[in-house]
């Protein structure tokens, strides 16, 4: 006798088409609507960040031509600082959203019990603001705090808070909506701000005659508040189409000690993943570096940060949303959540082996030209590439930790990574400037082994790393592609 998925590979019958056998034969019209969504929403993200991230990259270049290099580096450095201390500060609100989403979003009486969190949040962003405010007070001859007080006069330091708090709490928003299955309305309101904030910007700069540091932040400040509002509406309507009651008693809300541990444990997860970040990662290269060099650094590397918010938006927030929802449906079936799993993480694998051999060429293509940049610069912007690799295999494994309550695994993983990370970091400022990141990102690649061998270790979950023939043929594609690109230019 066999078993369904031994039975199933002996009659060559791969491993997606047993998946989508297994859920149509469980509830047909159910499991349809519950892929449809996911794969909806994935279209829609995958529509949201390129649409999105090609209109900022050209309005980012744009601004590089018409702003001294100084200008834009501190402008860039205020920007990484800014989604630097959102992900700080978050506390392990958005991980504990996705954890227990499923719970809140009962009924009505249940979402009310999530926006009195909400309430806490904001209470907390308060607190921090009056600590860092201390902090700067007495702390001013510090280098870390003179260098931020340098780039950012008082006026233009008020802005900046501004859009902190309001990009903070809709950070959170957007998480919830996206837990919803609320991509089309998400994209329609970053798309539409986007362009207004453009609009604003661009005016301003023809009317002026120049680009200063306040016309880029007054109107992103004014623009994140609208944004704050419009998904603020959007939630609201999504919790009127709750029911007043809970139809299943058995998803109770969390307990207030409950709720302190997870987010407590979420928030060693979060930080971690915020020390490794591209955008913590240009405020130190900015402190060693300078705002110029880390100017353009960023310029090329905002590629990286595209990719990883088009697969996180894509396949991370989508997968725990469709993770949540199976392993509610299906408590009982631990076999067909793991095998969603790993249908979607191995999809994920071979895109990032063709996205992996694409950016090689790239690299390789651009090294051989004379136009490209050196020294420091070029090594830097090769390391900001391994490391989103890194991170984009980070993004799957992270969110099927919290979707099985399995977050506090992940945080002592975390946490012990945390430990080197500090002496490493203390003694990056002797190292060459080439080399300033790589002790970091080689931490990074460590943890994410050991993650990947735990999630073997408990759920006897294995990913195949194997590279598929499509896989092959698109890398050739893309890669040829390149070539001509080259040979022509």
């Amino acid at each position: 006798m066999c078993n369904v998925f031994s039975c199933a590979q002996s009659f060559k019958i791969s491993h997606q088409e047993l998946l989508f056998a297994i859920v149509l034969f469980i509830d047909p019209e159910r499991i349809i609507k519950m892929f449809h969504n996911f794969f909806q929403a994935i279209a829609w993200n995958v529509f949201n960040v390129f649409l999105y991230k090609i209109i900022l990259q050209t309005h980012t270049s744009c601004l590089f031509l018409v702003t001294s290099r100084e200008l834009f580096g501190i402008s860039g450095t205020l920007f990484s600082t800014i989604y630097f201390l959102i992900s700080v500060t978050n506390i392990g609100f958005d991980y504990f959203i996705i954890t227990h989403h499923n719970s809140y979003t009962q009924s009505r009486q249940h979402f009310k019990k999530l926006f009195y969190l909400f309430i806490v949040r904001i209470l907390m962003l308060g607190l921090f603001l009056w600590i860092a405010y201390i902090g700067m007070h007495y702390g001013a001859h510090y280098k870390p705090i003179q260098f931020l007080l340098h780039s950012a006069p008082p006026l233009l330091l008020l802005i900046v808070t501004t859009i902190f708090v309001t990009e903070n709490l809709k950070k959170s928003l957007d998480v919830v909506a996206q837990m919803a299955f609320l991509q089309k309305t998400i994209t329609i309101f970053d798309i539409s701000t986007l362009l207004l904030y453009l609009t604003l910007v661009w005016s301003a700069y023809f009317i002026q005659g120049s680009m200063t540091l306040y016309t880029i932040f007054i109107p992103m400040s004014i623009i994140s508040i609208i944004e704050c509002m419009l998904l603020t509406q959007r939630i609201y309507r999504y919790y009127q189409s709750m029911p007043l009651h809970a139809p299943d008693q058995s998803y109770v809300v969390p307990s207030r000690t409950t709720v302190i541990m997870q987010q407590a444990t979420n928030y060693v997860n979060q930080i971690t993943k915020a020390l490794f970040s591209p955008n913590f990662f240009i405020i130190v290269l900015a402190y060693h570096l300078g705002v110029s060099k880390a100017g353009y650094i960023k310029l090329f590397t905002d590629i990286i940060i595209l990719l990883y918010m088009l697969l996180n938006r894509s396949f991370g927030l989508p997968s725990a949303a469709l993770f949540a929802s199976i392993t509610q449906k299906n408590p009982n079936d631990p076999q067909l959540i793991k095998n969603t799993f790993l249908t979607i993480t191995n999809w994920y694998i071979q895109f990032l082996y063709a996205l992996g051999f694409t950016l090689l060429a790239i690299m390789v293509s651009c090294l051989s030209m004379q136009t490209c940049m050196s020294s420091a610069i070029t090594f830097n912007i090769a390391l900001f590439v391994f490391a989103g690799f890194i991170e984009y295999i980070m993004i799957s494994y992270e969110k099927w930790y919290l979707t099985q309550n399995a977050a506090f695994m992940l945080a002592t993983i975390n946490a012990l990574s945390l430990i080197p990370y500090s002496f490493l970091l203390y003694y990056t400022s002797a190292m060459p400037p080439s080399f300033m990141l790589t002790p970091l990102i080689f931490l990074r690649l460590y943890t994410i082994i050991i993650v990947i061998y735990m999630t073997y270790r408990t759920w006897n979950i294995k990913p195949t790393w194997s590279i598929h023939t499509n896989t092959i043929i698109a890398t050739l594609v893309s890669v040829g592609i390149i070539s001509c690109w080259h040979c022509l230019y």
